[in-house]
């Protein structure tokens, strides 16, 4: 393959990764607006604590009506949080950083 062909390719390739995080991102921002009764975190999703610092969202587990994050914490390792009460801030959700 030659040179330009390559770049052609690459640069076709870097454009429709881009499109791909742009509508990711624009879909994530959708659904927090658009649907009040939205699962706050999913499973990979980034997240912050103020005390634990960052960690990913291994799982949810839903029992009666409450719901709690299984959450593994680069510093402290997992820990289980309501996300209703704990002070937990999306920062990423499909390899889109989140904007809050």
């Amino acid at each position: 393959m030659k040179k330009n062909e390559f770049e052609k390719e690459e640069f076709i390739k870097n454009k429709k990764q881009e499109s791909n995080f742009s509508e990711n991102k624009k879909y994530i921002n959708q659904m927090k607006e658009n649907d009040e009764n939205a699962p706050l975190f999913e499973s990979g999703d980034v997240v912050s604590h103020p005390k634990y610092g960052q960690g990913v969202v291994e799982k949810m587990i839903n029992y009666g009506n409450k719901t709690l994050c299984s959450i593994s914490f680069v510093n402290i390792g997992r820990r289980l949080l309501d996300p209703n009460l704990s002070e937990l801030k999306l920062v990423s959700r499909g390899g889109v950083i989140v904007n809050n």
